[in-house]
């Protein structure tokens, strides 16, 4: 693992406790997303509209009349509503300016459960932050993607397996499904699309993945979508394996 991705686990792991510690976490729920949940604190500026949170990535958030949470933008000292749901977009890729740029600098605190509450106040008060950060962000065998310059451009998300999956370019030698244990090399054959490629292993991936026992989880890929801007990647996003 490079030095500059060991630092950002470091400094995510530390921001964790700092946080939790200093600030009152809230774990709200995203309705759009079922089943994504997420920490958020009530910052003490005044100056900023009641309806304004703090995600722990930094980022201004507030739930609209449909009770989704979306992005706010911090401009001129002021918060300012977007149309940005959150966990759709990587918050620095759509433009959105940070809160606390000291705590953007590191992938957001997020975490998935059953997300069936959504009231418009937040749902549930949580005086510790646990499990996090997630497993895969301090698993030296899946985190060694980030310097894999020669083998990848772009990562994603399937639907089916849910499962992480990455590759070179329009027309890849071989795609990379995460297993939950390692990287599964899958070779494509001639002009094959990738993605047909993927589904052509899909039966031996999902006994791998379900002997595995680990879980991809929403959350997950809203963490991996921010990590991927980092390594200079193409975030996909979640890709929808459709039949033959």
């Amino acid at each position: 693992m490079n030095k500059k991705i060991l630092a950002l686990i470091i400094l995510i792991i530390s921001s964790t406790k700092i946080y939790a510690a200093e600030k009152k976490s809230i774990l709200v729920s995203q309705p759009v997303y079922k089943p994504m949940e997420f920490y958020v604190y009530k910052p003490s500026n005044k100056k900023l509209a009641k309806t304004f949170y703090v995600t722990y990535d930094g980022y201004l958030v507030y739930k609209n009349r449909d009770k989704i949470w979306k992005y706010g933008t911090y401009e001129k000292n002021k918060g300012v509503k977007t149309d940005h749901v959150v966990g759709s977009v990587v918050p620095s890729d759509a433009g959105i300016k940070p809160y606390d740029k000291k705590a953007s600098s590191v992938a957001p605190i997020v975490e998935t459960a059953n997300a069936n509450n959504t009231n418009n106040a937040p749902e549930k008060e949580n005086p510790a932050i646990k499990n996090y950060p997630t497993d895969w962000t301090q698993n030296p065998d899946f985190m060694q993607i980030s310097n894999w310059k020669k083998s990848i451009d772009r990562i994603g998300v399937i639907n089916s397996p849910f499962m992480p999956v990455a590759w070179k370019g329009d027309h890849p030698e071989t795609v990379f499904v995460w297993t939950g244990m390692e990287w599964r090399q899958i070779s494509v054959r001639g002009s094959e699309n990738p993605l047909n490629a993927v589904k052509r292993d899909a039966y031996n991936l999902a006994k791998i993945i379900n002997g595995s026992n680990i879980k991809w989880r929403a959350g997950d890929s809203v963490i991996l979508g921010q990590y991927t801007g980092y390594w200079g990647y193409k975030w996909l996003g979640e890709i929808i394996l459709t039949g033959e």
